[in-house]
């Protein structure tokens, strides 16, 4: 679990303000900057991000809710050269698909899951 406003003011590291200790980390060039209620990360052209190391914490099972306030100075349209993450954990993401223009959540399939998942089909 994880929940993070991005209300600092300056600096590189964004509070995780569920309790969690799930601190994040601005990489360059993210920096924070005024958002639509208080302030905002923002990222800039160069392909900034935020980084929050691996915890146990942040192992997703059972219901799920992930949610993001993202909004694009450009615009994005389905002639972008890449998708645009939202979220990314390596067993799940969150991200805007270039070539629908749609918001996807995707989760990895192991086996471990398939097996879950086809104990629970027949």
């Amino acid at each position: 679990m994880g929940l993070w406003h991005f209300d600092e003011v300056n600096g590189t590291v964004a509070l995780d303000d569920s309790g969690q200790n799930n601190n994040a980390t601005l990489e360059t060039p993210a920096a924070f900057g005024t958002g639509y209620l208080n302030n905002a990360v923002q990222f800039g052209t160069n392909r900034g991000y935020v980084s929050v190391p691996d915890a146990s914490s942040l192992t997703l099972s059972g219901q799920q809710t992930l949610e993001a306030w993202v909004k694009f100075d450009n615009g994005y349209t389905t002639d972008s050269s890449k998708d645009a993450g939202v979220i990314d954990k390596g067993s799940y993401r969150l991200y805007y698909d270039r070539t629908t223009g749609k918001v996807n959540y995707e989760i990895v399939h192991t086996i471990l899951c398939w097996k879950w998942l086809q104990k629970i089909l027949l």
